[in-house]
């Protein structure tokens, strides 16, 4: 994935994030997020404690977030990827464009299609109370 649609993906998210916030009347404080700083373009770029942050459990406003499988920063053969992980039970899982359900216990898998090259992979939680959690790594796809 080249590094245009990568500062894409982050800015819808980014977006998105900012929708939720206006949304829930400030149920989140800019302090509860991972912290970012601007890129030479202007852009939001992770910076390594971010990225850190984002790679070990979340938990948002009454919702957990933990991706088991991949792990962050790996690179595959197979442009196929199966992503596991906790959350919690019967909560709404969206990883990129696939919309899946946590079980009873609240695992979630579900199998996406990687493109050539670096992906983003972004998983956002929600539950029927209206509490989300969000987490982001990064996979290369290499033939």
């Amino acid at each position: 994935m080249n590094k245009n649609k990568l500062i894409i993906i982050t800015l819808c998210v980014f977006v998105i994030l900012g929708i939720f916030l206006i949304v829930s009347q400030g149920k989140l404080r800019p302090t509860d997020l991972p912290a970012e700083k601007q890129s030479d373009e202007g852009a939001p770029v992770m910076t390594e404690g971010a990225k850190e942050e984002l790679q070990e459990e979340s938990y948002i406003d009454g919702i957990s977030l933990k991706i088991t499988s991949p792990q962050p920063n790996t690179t595959v053969s197979s442009s196929t990827l199966v992503v596991k992980g906790t959350t919690n039970p019967r909560a709404e899982v969206f990883i990129n464009d696939t919309e899946t359900k946590a079980d009873a216990n609240g695992n979630f898998v579900a199998t996406i299609t990687l493109d050539e090259g670096e992906n983003a992979i972004i998983v956002v939680v929600n539950d029927d109370e209206g509490n989300s959690a969000e987490q982001q790594l990064l996979v290369t796809y290499q033939q």
